[in-house]
């Protein structure tokens, strides 16, 4: 330890991995390494996945029914939101409260239907 170079390696070893902020940043450093890796993985998996699906003998029925039924469940929504708004302008505005629960319904299923078909658009296409 009288020789300097080597000194300073020795306390640079000892107080680096005995400061806890050290390791904390370390650990943090190979924390998002790790993530990066995953991510790169998941996206070469999704990617694969998404190969394998085109070329399948299904990837053409998948997408028919993708269409029909985003567009068979949109049509439904919106038909029951219709003729909710139908039945509270033609008999009274407190049929609102009534019909409620059809019109969330309603609206629910467009919204899941739309982000779905947004989703496997994305996996299809």
């Amino acid at each position: 330890l009288i020789d300097r170079q080597k000194r300073l390696k020795y306390d640079h070893k000892t107080t680096s991995s005995s400061d806890p902020f050290y390791r904390y940043a370390q650990w943090v450093k190979e924390q998002k390494i790790q993530q990066e890796q995953q991510t790169r993985k998941k996206q070469k998996d999704f990617l694969k996945k998404k190969a394998f699906l085109k070329e399948s003998k299904l990837y053409y029925p998948y997408m028919i029914a993708l269409y029909l039924i985003s567009i068979g469940l949109m049509g439904l929504s919106v038909l029951v939101l219709i003729g909710c708004a139908f039945a509270i302008l033609k008999y009274h505005i407190f049929m609102f409260f009534f019909l409620l629960p059809f019109i969330c319904g309603a609206a629910y299923v467009l919204k899941i239907t739309l982000d779905g078909y947004k989703k496997y658009k994305a996996i299809f296409s």
